[in-house]
């Protein structure tokens, strides 16, 4: 099953690969209107995504990432699962939540809590924040991305 109706449909996560300290994470999750994520939120299980991020390149086996601190300790996530504490001054890479509705050929969300503009190249890119498509329901296409 996929899509909305998934039961790891709450489980997206937006990964940052920049290495960065703890309030710098923070601060780049808050820009895309999502927070550090955190195993707290009741979300489905992390596994599936730490696993996809690790199948994809982005992360290695040693890879270790921010999540949401608890009360004043930072805490960083191996990709293997395990939770530790961490320096806030340590330059991770960070997860974010990853909140944005799916969207398909019928139903899309554009307003502006999913647009973002990058800075690149002296040049400003518009575009939305990961918006999660459904599967095209034409047999001839793998998939389309819906603004």
């Amino acid at each position: 099953m996929t899509g909305p109706n998934s039961p790891l449909s709450t489980s997206g996560v937006i990964l940052l690969d920049d290495p960065r300290p703890y309030s710098d994470a923070v601060t780049a999750c808050r820009a895309l209107g999502e927070e550090v994520w955190s195993p707290e939120r009741n979300a489905s299980s992390i596994r599936p995504n730490l696993d996809y991020l690790r199948y994809q390149g982005k992360v290695n086996s040693a890879s270790t990432l921010w999540i949401a601190s608890r009360g004043n300790s930072t805490r960083a996530l191996s990709v293997s699962g395990s939770i530790s504490r961490a320096d806030p001054a340590s330059r991770l890479p960070v997860l974010c939540t990853q909140t944005a509705p799916y969207s398909s050929d019928k139903v899309q969300d554009t307003s502006r809590r999913w647009r973002v503009a990058v800075e690149a190249n002296n040049q400003t890119v518009n575009g939305w924040v990961c918006i999660r498509t459904l599967p095209s329901t034409n047999e001839n296409t793998r998939g389309d991305t819906y603004p």
